[in-house]
């Protein structure tokens, strides 16, 4: 798996939207992940090409032929379980983000009880 998936990077602080109180993504959080992106796409493309350009290369003999075949199945093998541990992390991502949503409604309720008419007054 590649070792960028492992490393804990420092997250830029959030900016709050004072009249609404919404958290707001600042433009160079979504321009890294933008450039992320564009990143690991490069080099899945060229993992591709490596891939076919070596596949496409006849085997010499017999043996190198069956070394070929184990290696496709070994590489294979690989390949499906990291689908497997993708289809993991964005099950558990997909829990937290539920798990969010519901305190989300749960604080925005709490904080509607609190204000008057929705001037931003708290009651006393």
């Amino acid at each position: 798996m590649d070792a960028t998936l492992n490393r804990k990077e420092s997250r830029p602080a959030r900016r709050t939207d004072t009249q609404e109180g919404t958290s707001v993504v600042p433009s160079t959080e979504s321009t890294l992940l933008e450039l992320q992106t564009q990143l690991w796409k490069a080099r899945a493309h060229a993992k591709q090409k490596w891939l076919e350009q070596r596949l496409a290369r006849p085997a010499k003999d017999p043996r190198a032929a069956t070394r070929r075949l184990l290696w496709i199945k070994r590489t294979l093998e690989t390949v499906k379980r990291g689908q497997a541990e993708i289809r993991y992390r964005a099950a558990l991502a997909d829990a937290y983000a539920e798990h969010l949503s519901v305190l989300e409604m749960i604080l925005m309720g709490a904080a509607e009880q609190r204000t008057e008419g929705g001037n931003g007054q708290v009651k006393s």
